[in-house]
């Protein structure tokens, strides 16, 4: 072998070290997250969770449990404020069932404390 080959030869085996080197080092950039909403721990195909073949996949038991839960009922309660300006006193009332009986309380609470 001439010095020549020996220095190509040397070449190559660097610039194949290098480009080895290189994609070793770009590998994490290839990866991908899932889309959001798509868990990825250990789902590496990002399978939407509702597909049978996600391992986040809960079956049809899941979507009909949700379905028989009754709604939320709102109780109805309710608050009141009464100013008096002129002597700058309040009177407060809060969770009376009925707002006309709320708003009577709160206004006899603001004549009270204002006497």
């Amino acid at each position: 072998m001439t010095g020549d080959n020996i220095m190509r030869k040397s070449i190559r085996s660097r610039s194949c070290t290098t480009g080895v080197a290189l994609s070793v080092l770009m590998a994490p950039l290839a990866w991908s997250q899932c889309a959001p909403g798509i868990p990825s721990a250990g789902n590496p195909g990002c399978i939407p969770p509702n597909q049978p073949n996600s391992p986040y996949y809960q079956g049809d038991d899941a979507e009909t449990q949700a379905q028989t839960q009754p709604a939320a009922v709102w109780a109805d309660r309710w608050d009141a404020i009464a100013i008096d300006s002129d002597v700058g006193q309040a009177g407060v009332i809060a969770n009376i069932p009925s707002k006309n009986e709320a708003m009577d309380i709160a206004v006899k609470t603001c004549k009270k404390i204002a006497t």
